[in-house]
């Protein structure tokens, strides 16, 4: 009878964490099983005022809904002082009663059901700091270009490149940018080589990689991202690189990638800087040494007559990206091709290896100048949209619009009163009876409204954005350079607004502001037009009036935008001071929103996106927002395996233990009929139903094999229990 109870109870929970891992693994939620990023609270602390500091930090996906922060001062060598009464709902704060003649030294602490919790990393405000609202990142001057002039700089990702929880940039040095369109000599020849350069945020230079003379300087021919590849706590950067790199390290190496595959060739350019042969690389970068990880091939050039035309226009359009295919950890997207031949392929880093999962070709075009990712079927796994055709997690086409080549294009939840995603594409001239503006499906592709005709079809509409700046009506707001501002269900509610570049939460509300070159600019929509909040002076924009990259990556969630300064001595990242009683998680745990940040760093900068609506119908603070970024935490997901592992072994103990007579004999029977032929197995059809089980178990193989070793002692450990009480 005893071991009849054991039996029941060990059945009974299995069957219940069977359950509960079945509904992880299925649920209609866009971030169940993907590692989430491991973020510190962003701590940041600016002198306002004469006698005021703002401070500002995060609040996690992981943080429980009733979380509240106590924050504290150490001023010089004195003791900690608690500056709030009681424990703040809030994630900013403003000090009125610190002496800024000396060093201020701020950390929160978490305070859940009454108890505080470890300290943040600290934010070290120095003696007399100057008022400002930006932190400056000293840049090296020996970048420097083939006349020997100090380079500027470009672009600037963002990862934890050191595994603490807070992000280092990595800045791409460099003045020109060269389209593949330019074909003039001398005007677009190369004066200079590319650079990445990695700094933290306290200013400490970490390493530099040189592209080398085959990567011509310019946008579409130096692709990089900044990311965690391989989910152990510090991001990757990976970059297309060519033969004869150079990288400096954090320890002071300097190393030559020399001839990368000894064909006794070192430049494959033309005077033009352009690559006209021979192969292309991309390189997995070490994030905190720079060292070089592991080499690939890039998609192949093939000619550049296979593109579509004599100088290199089509050929030389490169891309990179990051996405979830499988759902749980993200993979690294390459791609080559905008207008006629587009190819694809998506690679794995993991446990230090370089696997190829999945290629993909289209012929007839119709990419656009980057690429956005999101999970748009509720699967939980990531579809890749490239321009106007979507790609399943498999690699398979899923839809294609039909509308061609554009620029820009948006995914987000822009009409909130719809089921899942929108898409807000401009055209490029796709026809004067095609749309030049649309909104669609994510889903799906299909149409839900759209303007085509004269001065839609025929144009060529170069930017566009969605962004909620007018309240009085529900979804985010949608325009472009062509027609008028208008509602997410398509309705003319407004003039077209001037600008149309970047949106950017800036301010203490929910609506949106429009972030253009160095201007930030509110949307007044009883007068129709802009109405400028923030002028960043004496900085230098990067390509098509961007800044060198902008998200939320410091303090609350909203955003903050950076740049190089217009003497190239240092990177200013600007925060904003006004303080917001509106409480929300870091949009970083956001996936869609995450994703859109690291695509920065790839051809026509685009607006960041999140992957649900945020708005003034947003109720902030709400579980819903929080189901949308986050399921178990990282910290105990370990438990289910373990668990798991423990009862099937007890549970293969007790059958093993009590039928272990019938057992031998159903094998002695099986034997004896294969032996007289009564009963063929096919071993091809064994083979083909662990082919198809394989890719499944691998794709959770690198998140499991730190815990492997516990889950075989568990699974040790509850055979024997059941073998004995069995």
């Amino acid at each position: 009878m005893e071991r009849e109870k054991y039996f029941l109870i060990s059945v009974t929970l299995l069957l219940i964490i069977l359950d509960i891992f079945t509904d992880v693994g299925h649920a209609n939620s866009q971030n169940v099983q993907r590692v989430m990023e491991s973020l510190g609270r962003g701590l940041v602390a600016l002198r306002v005022d004469s006698n005021k500091v703002y401070i500002s930090w995060r609040m996690l996906a992981s943080d429980p809904e009733n979380v509240a922060f106590n924050i504290y001062r150490i001023t010089d060598t004195s003791a900690p002082v608690k500056l709030n009464n009681a424990p703040l709902e809030a994630t900013n704060f403003i000090d009125t009663t610190a002496d800024l003649t000396k060093t201020n030294v701020y950390f929160i602490r978490p305070v859940i059901n009454g108890v505080e919790l470890e300290p943040s990393v600290p934010f070290a405000l120095p003696a007399n700091a100057p008022i400002k609202n930006y932190l400056s990142i000293p840049l090296r001057q020996d970048a420097v270009n083939f006349l020997g002039q100090v380079q500027g700089a470009r672009l600037a990702g963002v990862g934890d490149l050191d595994g603490d929880g807070e992000y280092e940039f990595v800045v791409k040095r460099g003045d020109q940018d060269l389209d593949p369109s330019q074909a003039t000599y001398p005007t677009y020849r190369p004066l200079e080589t590319y650079k990445l350069e990695a700094y933290d945020i306290n200013g400490t230079f970490m390493w530099r990689v040189d592209l080398g003379i085959n990567i011509r300087p310019g946008i579409w021919y130096s692709p990089f991202v900044v990311y965690d590849l391989d989910c152990d706590g510090r991001a990757e950067v990976v970059t297309k690189i060519g033969d004869g790199a150079k990288i400096l390290t954090s320890s002071g190496e300097i190393i030559d990638l020399g001839d990368i595959n000894g064909d006794g060739i070192l430049n494959y350019t033309d005077n033009l800087g352009r690559q006209y042969f021979g192969p292309e690389y991309f390189a997995i970068i070490d994030g905190s040494s720079g060292r070089v990880l592991a080499i690939g091939d890039w998609i192949p050039m093939i000619s550049w007559h296979y593109w579509g035309d004599d100088y290199g226009n089509r050929a030389h359009r490169h891309y990179l990206g990051i996405a979830y295919v499988d759902g749980y950890m993200p993979s690294l997207i390459v791609a080559r091709g905008t207008y006629t031949e587009l190819y694809m392929d998506v690679w794995n880093w993991r446990n230090n290896t370089l696997t190829k999962v999945w290629s993909w070709h289209r012929s007839g075009g119709g990419a656009f100048h980057n690429i956005r990712v999101g999970d748009v079927d509720g699967d939980g796994k990531d579809e890749i949209i490239h321009g106007s055709i979507a790609i399943d997690n498999n690699g398979v086409t899923i839809w294609v619009t039909g509308q061609g080549h554009g620029d820009r294009f948006h995914l987000t939840d822009v009409d909130p009163d719809r089921p899942g995603l929108e898409i807000w594409y401009v055209q490029e001239r796709p026809g004067v009876n095609f749309y030049g503006v649309h909104l669609r499906d994510a889903q799906t592709g299909e149409l839900i409204w759209g303007r085509s005709g004269p001065g839609f079809g025929d144009q060529d509409i170069g930017r566009g954005l969605v962004a909620d700046i007018d309240p009085r009506y529900p979804g985010l707001e949608c325009w472009a350079t062509r027609g008028y501002l208008y509602s997410a269900k398509g309705e003319e509610i407004g003039p077209l607004p001037p600008q149309c570049n970047f949106g950017i939460w800036w301010d203490d509300d929910l609506l949106r502001e429009h972030l253009d070159a160095t201007t930030i600019s509110k949307w007044d929509y009883n007068a129709g037009k802009f109405n400028i909040i923030l002028v960043m002076d004496g900085c230098e924009v990067g390509s098509r009036n961007a800044p060198l990259g902008y998200g939320d990556i410091l303090g609350d969630w909203r955003e903050e935008v950076w740049y190089i300064d217009s003497a190239k001595r240092e990177l200013r990242i600007y925060v904003t001071t006004i303080p917001t009683p509106t409480r929300l998680t870091t949009l970083m745990h956001d996936p869609i929103y995450r994703l859109s940040v690291s695509q920065e760093t790839v051809g026509y900068m685009q607006s960041t996106q999140l992957g649900f609506y945020l708005g003034v119908s947003t109720e902030v603070g709400g579980e819903g927002y929080k189901k949308k970024v986050f399921s178990i935490p990282p910290e105990v997901a370990w438990v289910i395996p373990v668990t798991l592992s423990f009862l099937i072994g007890l549970l293969f103990g007790f059958i093993v233990k009590r039928t272990f007579k019938l057992l031998m004999l159903i094998l002695i029977l099986l034997g004896i009929l294969i032996g007289f032929f009564y009963v063929t197995i096919i071993f091809q059809d064994i083979y083909e139903s662990a082919m198809a089980i394989l890719p499944k178990i691998i794709g959770y193989e690198s998140a499991l094999i730190n815990i492997l070793p516990y889950m075989l002692v568990a699974f040790a450990v509850g055979l024997l229990i059941g073998l004995w009480k069995g």
